[in-house]
């Protein structure tokens, strides 16, 4: 319905995906442009590849998937009633940066969070409303992301 949050897997060639309110992580390999998908138990904002395998931005956490078993194992725990996660990358250093919104959009309910030491999650900015676009500039040590709320639209 709605392909968000694209990563490709330089190792294996394989592009990853997610179908934020179809509730489905998708990935095409790359060797045969074959299409597989699995069901998410909540709605997923975002796919990341780690050390562990993809891992998920949904509604209640970060959730480690393993697509063997189409298992969600969470590793970041999430609790903002009517909230979701949204977007995320990773800096220099390793460190993930994820956004989180309300699921109605609600002004100034929109979050940025970086996940800290023992996988905790610290908010780092509030206030915003669908932060969105995350992306890291290795360079000059920035991270950019946007608000893609119509009557804020901003950089």
């Amino acid at each position: 319905m709605l392909a968000e949050s694209p990563v490709w897997d330089a190792e294996t060639g394989d592009w990853w995906w997610v179908d934020m309110p179809g509730r489905q992580i998708l990935r095409r390999h790359g060797e045969s442009d074959k299409v597989e998908t699995w069901d998410t138990p909540e709605e997923t904002g975002f796919i990341i590849l780690t050390d562990q395998g993809p891992a998920a931005g949904m509604e209640t956490g970060i959730y480690v998937f393993d697509p063997r078993w189409a298992r969600f194992d969470r590793m970041v725990s999430f609790d903002d009633s009517g909230c979701r996660f949204n977007d995320a990358t990773v800096d220099a250093i390793g460190r993930l940066w994820a956004s989180t919104i309300h699921k109605a959009a609600e002004p100034g309910r929109g979050r940025l969070h970086c996940v800290g030491p023992g996988l905790s999650l610290h908010m780092v900015l509030d206030g915003l409303t669908i932060p969105n676009g995350l992306v890291h500039d290795a360079e000059s040590g920035r991270l950019f992301w946007s608000d893609s709320y119509p009557e804020v639209q901003t950089i």
